[in-house]
């Protein structure tokens, strides 16, 4: 169960934590939260209360009725480990086995099918509940049969989808087991005794016979026409079934008159019953009407559950877990394993990856707890079998045994714990702190007691403190001074700068209460009590002057406070029967209560330590619960905010996670926009960025980003802005001309809106329709001029400019068009003026022709080489003129323009 609480703003965030239990304190708490979350995350049930037990090759599934399934690897008989467990909260009472799934007959969950075909990670597959009471259950086919508070045939064909077949409800109120064979299954039915059903249609299940003797059936066997029913009460029945409709007692075994059979195998020759707190009893059967008891293995705690493998009874023990008993020869069995499952842890000490647990029954216990969530019990040490309080200095466990005083334990392996050394001297040891060499035990009516453990093969006691007021139950040391309480006495602050010679040095007792634990944490005592009625919490003493502690004030819970643990501002509290409390102790005269985690039912929290954000209670007989403690904080503001121009009048945000989630998850960013004083929330964003479009032409907005989870929202980033922009207009003033064949001229000016950036470079568009023109050069601001060259004669052609700017590519300007003239070629006449020849010299071999140019002339026969170069010299200076004048005219028009 998992209760928040929180009245007020003010919180913690856990940064550091030491065990205060081992004489230091922690400071690194922050105040500045808003809720606290407890959840339990690990738990490591340590009463089992093992109900069945089933064998299938080097594996004992154990149906537990406080654990659920439990698989146990055996493959040595001596030392069952178990490897694995499934547990829903329900009460498991009894498994079968077929093929790769495990059935759990499961009271409060109806039936469970697990897939253990890994044994070491069994994960349910499937589940049926409808009716009530699931107390056995037996597959045979593709039918599951259970029984309980009714009768239940369910298809399990498919695991996954179990479906009811029919239900009967029969005469009786409970049957605790159910038997299977051929086309009748047999009920043990409590008071009713024996009933049996008739499942040939089992769609139509008929109750066909019964026996009652008023006793309490538990279990039956079917063999050879007989069925064997354990029975509470009467012990081993067997009663003759070759006639289901009559059955009849035939033979009856009573151990002392004593009942409490609870299940029972068979073999050929022997009945196996696991008889409570008799143990284990071998029935000869050869005669089933005159059944022997063969022998009793008592050995045990209370057997409830039994199966046999080969040589070997194994034994689902109430109070002791898993039993594996040797029975090659039937009249001498004798216990070759055991695996504990019960205990009651007193203490809890976590060092590393390793909880060490003060356990009543178990002695000290060490769990890893490199996993939380999957605590698992390593080895134990069952010294003096009444474990109180343990404390770890380095590589040695001292645990204070109620009977057999201090212990000290090598745990440098803790896979392998080994006992270094052993002092008792017959007190009733309750708790132990090491500080130094010296070990303090709180040793109950024989007071203070101080151990030299210097050798810890030889601890010795140096000296001791004994008011002869009553019971020391707890023990502190800081400084030179050992803070003892009574268990209704008070408390007694001894001064023991000298070990040899403790000596009293003040006195607190208000006289109406039962002190059960004491910490110190700076300048303050907290001392868990309980009030004469069932009422408790913790009292706050100030002891800056040791010799005279002074009460603070009272932090009443209304349950009895069993323990206390001080981590800078706040106190964690157990206390009896539901849980845990927080409170915050930053103001010693006036605690308050912050958070609560109440466990749901009856439990006894009887020691808790706080190691980073996570809990370990030691809660009496249910064992080693682990709770997440998390503080929920707002998160922190998000990282890296960037305003980022991308589109007209547009801006886009972007920025990272915050460092701290503030112990939960971010549920999205607040987006404000403002003036730069004045923030107002503009939108929300579940990602990393944002994209404002609503933007005006060279206004100044201002922007910051929050992040929230679902505590609060954090402080807003440092505020940034940025000027609105755009990618420039349309150049203006786009104009072509092309008078002449040589080439097209294209001008134009800047545009109009510059979107607020420098201008960068003109692009030229080039086509031979509108609507299709590509790039065909660029050039750079400054330029308003282009001269197009590759063209032809006669072709149409369409022309734009775009300008640019950081942002982009501007508008683009009209598309104007421009057809190529076609040159005409004017003919000269030709000059028919008759020429002079030229006689021919006779002298020579060869005759020289002259022609004559058939330009208009003079009829000098003189060749005037002047007259006739000059047209072609006059052509392209008129071309040049005409350029020239082309440009001036540009040129006048732009300054009109501008």
């Amino acid at each position: 169960m998992l209760l928040l609480m929180s009245s007020h703003n003010t919180g913690y965030q856990m940064v550091e934590n030491i065990d205060t239990e081992q004489g230091t304190v922690n400071q690194g708490l922050v105040l500045d939260v808003e809720t606290h979350v407890i959840e339990e995350i690990g738990h490591l049930p340590e009463e089992g209360r093992a109900q069945k037990v089933q064998i299938v090759g080097n594996y004992a599934y154990v149906a537990d009725e406080n654990a659920g399934l439990e698989i146990y690897d055996i493959t040595d008989k001596t030392d069952p480990v178990m490897i694995s467990s499934y547990f829903d909260g329900g009460i498991a009472w009894d498994v079968f086995i077929k093929g790769d799934y495990a059935y759990v007959a499961d009271d409060d969950n109806g039936l469970e099918i697990i897939d253990i075909s890994d044994p070491a990670n069994p994960i349910e597959v499937g589940s049926y509940f409808e009716y009530y009471d699931y107390r056995d259950v037996v597959v045979e086919g593709n039918y599951a049969y259970t029984a309980g508070g009714g009768f239940n045939i369910i298809d399990v064909s498919d695991p996954t989808k179990p479906s009811l077949i029919s239900h009967l409800n029969y005469d009786g109120g409970s049957a605790y087991g159910i038997y299977v064979e051929g086309s009748y299954a047999y009920m043990a039915d409590a008071s009713d005794g024996l009933e049996i059903i008739d499942i040939s249609d089992p769609y139509n299940p008929v109750e066909v016979g019964q026996i009652d003797d008023g006793a309490n059936a538990f279990s039956v066997v079917v063999r050879d026409n007989y069925a064997y029913v354990a029975d509470e009460g009467d012990g081993l029945e067997i009663i003759d079934v070759s006639d289901p409709t009559k059955p009849v007692e035939v033979g009856q075994y009573d151990y002392a008159g004593q009942g409490n059979a609870g299940d029972l195998v068979l073999n050929d020759t022997y009945a196996y019953v696991a008889w409570g707190y008799a143990g284990l009893i071998i029935v000869d059967i050869t005669d089933p009407t005159t059944p022997l008891e063969d022998s009793v293995l008592g050995d045990v705690g209370w057997a409830v559950g039994i199966d046999l493998e080969g040589s070997f009874a194994y034994i689902a023990d109430d109070y002791d877990g898993l039993e594996v008993i040797n029975v090659t020869d039937p009249k001498a069995p004798v216990k070759v394993g055991h695996h504990i499952d019960g205990g009651n842890a007193e203490n809890i000490v976590i060092e590393g990856d390793f909880a060490y647990i003060a356990d009543g029954t178990n002695g000290l216990e060490i769990v890893d707890i490199s996993d939380p969530a999957t605590p698992v019990v390593t080895s134990q040490h069952l010294g003096g079998g009444d474990a109180r309080s343990v404390f770890i200095n380095e590589s040695l466990a001292f645990v204070a045994d109620y009977n057999a005083g201090l212990e000290i334990i090598n745990i440098a392996d803790p896979l392998n714990p080994v006992s270094e050394g052993l002092f008792n001297d017959g007190g009733d040891s309750y708790d132990i702190f090491v500080k130094g060499n010296y070990a303090y035990l709180a040793d109950g009516y024989e007071g203070l007691e101080i151990i030299d453990a210097s050798d810890p093969t030889n601890p010795v006691e140096v000296g001791f403190y004994d008011a002869n007021t009553g019971t020391v139950h707890e023990v502190y040391v800081a400084g030179n001074y050992a803070y003892i309480l009574y268990v209704t006495e008070g408390m007694d602050v001894i001064d023991v700068s000298d070990p040899t010679s403790p000596a009293l040095a003040g006195h607190y007792d208000i006289g109406y209460y039962s002190y059960i634990d004491i910490v110190l944490n700076g300048s303050y005592a907290y001392l868990a009590y309980s009030t004469l009625g069932s009422g408790g919490g913790v009292q706050i003493l100030d002891v800056t002057d040791p010799t005279t502690p002074t009460y603070k004030s009272e932090f009443d819970i209304g349950e009895r406070a069993y323990d206390v643990s001080i981590q800078g501002p706040l106190a964690f509290i157990a206390y009896n029967n539901f849980g845990m409390a927080i409170a915050d102790f930053s103001d010693p005269t006036n605690p308050v209560e912050i958070a609560r985690y109440d466990m749901g039912y009856d439990e006894d929290v009887q020691k808790l330590s706080v190691r980073d954000n996570l809990i370990y209670m030691a809660n009496g007989d249910d064992g080693l619960h682990i709770l997440n403690y998390i503080i929920k904080n707002d998160p922190s503001i998000p990282l890296n905010l960037q305003l980022l121009d991308n589109s007209n009048r547009s801006v886009t945000l972007t920025w990272d996670a915050p460092l701290d989630d503030g112990n939960d998850d971010i549920t999205h960013y607040e987006v404000y926009r403002g003036t730069g004083t004045v923030m107002t929330l503009l939108s929300t964003a579940s990602g990393y960025s944002y994209m404002d479009t609503t933007l005006t032409m060279g206004d100044v907005y201002y922007y910051a980003v929050a992040s929230v989870n679902s505590i609060g929202a954090s402080d807003m980033t440092i505020v940034q802005s940025i000027t609105a922009h755009s990618t420039p207009g349309a150049p203006q003033y786009f104009e072509l001309d092309a008078n002449y064949t040589a080439s097209v001229i294209l001008q134009w000016d800047i545009p109009a809106d510059l979107g607020g950036l420098d201008l960068g470079n003109f692009t030229v568009f080039k086509g031979l329709e509108s609507d299709k023109l590509i790039q065909l050069d660029s050039v750079t601001n400054g330029t308003y001029i282009y001269f197009d060259t590759a063209i032809e004669q006669g072709e149409t052609y369409y022309y734009a400019v775009r300008a640019s700017n950081s942002l982009g590519e501007g508008d683009l300007s009209a598309r104007l068009s421009v057809t190529i003239p076609v040159e005409t070629v004017e003919t000269t006449p030709t000059d028919t003026t008759p020429t002079d020849t030229i006689p021919t010299d006779t002298t020579d071999d060869t005759t020289t022709s002259e022609t004559t140019s058939t330009t208009p002339s003079d009829t000098d026969s003189t060749s005037d080489t002047g007259s006739e170069e000059a047209p072609a010299i006059f052509a392209p200076i008129s071309f040049l003129s005409v350029l020239v004048s082309f440009c001036i005219t540009i040129v006048i028009k732009r300054r009109k323009n501008n």
